[in-house]
């Protein structure tokens, strides 16, 4: 699956911390670093602007990293991290949706009003969002509560 014009959100900036290792995002708990030894993850996360086509950001890379393949730029992700909350459930539906679709396992996480989520979804091992979804609303009284509350958002 590929995105036209893939980026990393504005309010998730990109701090280099060293040469070798960088953080996105500047809020506590949301943060992440990551260690970076060539720089190639830095250089691709500076690419991810939303500005630039995908296959640009393909042909950017393979300028500055020649020993990398079209295919290890375009085939290299083997995970999916999902921390976008709004619009409310209907995001993750969609990254369900197209998570199942690749078989790639995500890490889900969001925040509701005062809780928050954090779950996986591994194609074809564990139950998907919609599972997860049904077996709430069977089990736990105060779900489909919440779930409808989160429409008048």
């Amino acid at each position: 699956m590929k995105y036209e014009y893939p980026r990393i959100k504005p309010i998730y900036p990109l701090y280099q911390l060293n040469k070798e290792r960088f953080r996105v995002g500047a809020q506590l708990g949301i943060t992440t670093e990551f260690d970076d030894e060539q720089g190639q993850f830095w250089t691709l996360s500076n690419l991810l602007d939303g500005i630039r086509p995908f296959n640009e950001v393909v042909i950017e890379m393979k300028e500055k990293y020649p020993e990398l393949t079209s295919k290890d730029v375009e085939e290299g992700i083997d995970i999916v991290i999902c921390a976008i909350d709004e619009p409310p459930f209907i995001i993750h539906i969609i990254v369900n949706e197209a998570i199942v679709k690749v078989g790639l396992p995500c890490v889900f996480g969001a925040s509701q009003v005062s809780r928050g989520r954090v779950y996986t979804v591994i194609p074809q091992e564990t139950g998907c969002f919609d599972c997860m979804n049904l077996n709430f609303s069977k089990n736990d009284p105060k779900f489909i509560e919440q779930f409808v509350g989160f429409r008048n958002i």
